[in-house]
C-alpha cells in the first residue's frame, strides 16, 4: 500500500531533494505504525480465540488478497515500471531550477 502508484522500483534510483515532504507526510507514518504495532496484534489476538470469528477474518482477507491481485495484474498492464534516474520535471526545490533548463537559458543567451 505504501507504494502504491509509485511507477519506480524502490531503492533502484538516486535521492531526488523535495519527493519526501515530511512535513506534510509524518501523520500518515505515525497512524500507521499505531494501527500496524497497537491495533493490529490486539484484534489478531482477539479474533485468534473463538474459530468461527478466525473463520469469518480468514475468508475476508483471502477475498482482499485476490482483490489485490486482480488489481495488481490490471496495473500491470497498463505502465510500466521505470528504472532510470530521471527526476520529475516539476520538481523545484527552495525555488532551483534543474540544471538542464538552466543550461538552456545559458547557451540561448548571447555571450
Amino acid at each position: 500500500m505504501a507504494l502504491r502508484g509509485v511507477p519506480k522500483v524502490p531503492f533502484t534510483c538516486t535521492y531526488q531533494p523535495g519527493k519526501a515532504n515530511l512535513r506534510v507526510t509524518w501523520p500518515r507514518h505515525a497512524a500507521i505504525f499505531v494501527v500496524y504495532c497497537g491495533l493490529l496484534p490486539s484484534l489478531a489476538a482477539r479474533v485468534e480465540a473463538h474459530p468461527v470469528p478466525y473463520a469469518l477474518t480468514l475468508g475476508l482477507l483471502l477475498v482482499v488478497w485476490r482483490w489485490l491481485v486482480r488489481r495488481r495484474v490490471r496495473q500491470a498492464r497498463s505502465s510500466r515500471l521505470v528504472f532510470d534516474d530521471a527526476a520529475a520535471p516539476s520538481l523545484t526545490v527552495l525555488d532551483l531550477e534543474w540544471r538542464e533548463r538552466a543550461d538552456r537559458r545559458t547557451a540561448a543567451r548571447p555571450a
